[in-house]
């Protein structure tokens, strides 16, 4: 039996299931498509789109170009000048070339489009060579993937990410590609062992006669798309770069004469004038650039960078800009390690406190987001272990894992006692871990017995063992 029609025309008007659409002509009226992603249809004015998601009901005109367009698939369509995804128009996009790929992933010359099911939505990715690029089917654990020569792409059901093409789990897409295209200059022809013949250009670039490589070790930092790569290093490629040419400029930067390379992905930086600055920054002619991305509203004449291992900050005259880790790219496109401008920081104040902290006469950070604690101006970091870090205000205690604030601590009274253990006339604290406030500990009696942990009051008595603090009565 055929379901009845969601929008109809009834004489001059539309409805969508018996609600009549205002504002919108039903003369000349036809469907175009009618799917779970939405409905096409045209009238004297042109093509329109109409969605309903719950409640919210989405209504937009599409274009006037009715005689060019059509319907596609999975929510896209096109006319002679653009593509379309649910009636919103893709900048950039090229509808001659574009096609469908799955309900995942579509593709023209200038992108690779994913429709995402997640919170994240609909994005672009541009980093790939177009007339290389293949698609794969699915595999049985419902993970997409794509290639180019140069790369191996995943999107994990959230974003796209590069992936290590030789780790062992791949075998079989590298065979299918090498079946394919057997001749091809390309990651899946290279030959096993590969990595053990290449020529180092320093330390984290290598060369063949062919490519120039990045060497990616487990846990990389400022990363690109969140790269984690599943082995303890993976050799990629890096488009177009020329071995002959090619010089490392620290262990984020390399360049050869005519491109700028950060980590594995080509930049739109000046080979010419640019140069690597502390961690994940450098300058070219045009400015500052941090992690691969260019920082356009930078005065770069003067800019004064401050880094840890977990933060970063950049600032000129009057503007603060913050590191990111989770930033989005651009507009669907995912995300990266950026530093974006601070509205509401203060370039002229601000200060490292550790690893993690830093603050300006505003507001405190924590690994470069800011952090609402409640007196900024009395914070000040107090000790550190190998999972977190401590600070105080005159009010509370704070812990860098997971943004703790330990409300019991009255952060004016709070004496450090030793790397592991603190007190105040009300509560004992243990430092070691994420933290701890001991219950039913007199702080009255309890006193710190060496600096390995040792302590006790009057009832009990405390010490580590492998790491792990242990009690007993007294």
């Amino acid at each position: 039996m055929t379901e009845p029609a969601r929008i109809r025309p009834s004489g001059n008007d539309l409805y969508y299931c018996d609600r009549l659409i205002e504002g919108i002509s039903a003369k000349d009226f036809a469907c175009l498509s009618d799917d779970k992603h939405g409905i096409y249809f045209k009238n004297l004015d042109g093509i329109w789109f109409y969605h309903q998601y719950g409640s919210k009901i989405t209504s937009r005109f599409v274009t006037k170009h009715a005689v060019s367009f059509e319907y596609i698939a999975e929510g896209y369509a096109k006319d002679a000048k653009t593509v379309f995804i649910q009636g919103t128009k893709i900048k950039s996009s090229h509808p001659q070339s574009f096609r469908v790929q799955s309900n995942i992933f579509a593709a023209d010359q200038n992108a690779v489009y994913v429709n995402s099911r997640s919170s994240e939505g609909f994005q672009i990715w541009t980093d790939f060579e177009a007339d290389s690029l293949h698609f794969f089917d699915p595999d049985t654990k419902g993970s997409t993937f794509f290639a180019d020569r140069f790369h191996l792409y995943q999107f994990n059901g959230h974003f796209v990410q590069y992936d290590n093409p030789h780790h062992p789990t791949h075998q079989h897409l590298k065979a299918q590609l090498l079946e394919e295209q057997p001749d091809v200059k390309a990651w899946w022809t290279l030959p096993e062992g590969f990595e053990t013949q290449l020529s180092p250009v320093a330390e984290h670039f290598f060369t063949n006669e062919d490519f120039v490589f990045y060497r990616f070790k487990q846990n990389a930092n400022d990363c690109p798309q969140f790269w984690r790569p599943n082995r303890d290093e993976a050799f990629i490629i890096l488009p177009d770069a020329n071995p002959a040419t090619f010089k490392e400029l620290n262990k984020t930067y390399g360049a050869d004469s005519a491109s700028v390379y950060c980590l594995g992905k080509k930049i739109a930086a000046d080979p010419a004038t640019f140069e690597a600055l502390e961690g994940a920054f450098g300058r070219d002619a045009k400015g500052i650039w941090y992690n691969g991305f260019f920082l356009s509203d930078l005065d770069a004449s003067d800019p004064q960078i401050l880094t840890t291992k977990d933060s970063a900050f950049v600032h000129d005259r009057v503007t603060l800009y913050a590191l990111k880790s989770n930033a989005r790219i651009g507009p669907n496109k995912g995300y990266a390690h950026q530093v974006k401008p601070e509205k509401k920081g203060d370039a002229t104040s601000i200060a490292l406190l550790s690893n993690a902290f830093a603050k300006d006469k505003n507001r405190v950070y924590l690994r470069g987001e800011a952090w609402k604690v409640a007196d900024p101006a009395s914070f000040e970091c107090l000790l550190q272990n190998d999972h977190t870090e401590f600070a105080k205000d005159k009010t509370y205690l704070y812990g860098s894992s997971g943004k703790t604030v330990f409300k019991k601590v009255n952060g004016s009274e709070l004496e450090v006692l030793n790397p592991f253990w603190g007190k105040t006339k009300d509560v004992v604290v243990y430092f070691g871990f994420t933290g701890e406030v001991m219950r039913n500990v007199d702080p009255n009696t309890f006193e710190v017995l060496d600096d390995q942990g040792t302590a006790q009051d009057d009832t009990k008595y405390f010490w580590l063992e492998n790491g792990v603090l242990q009690s007993r009565r007294r």
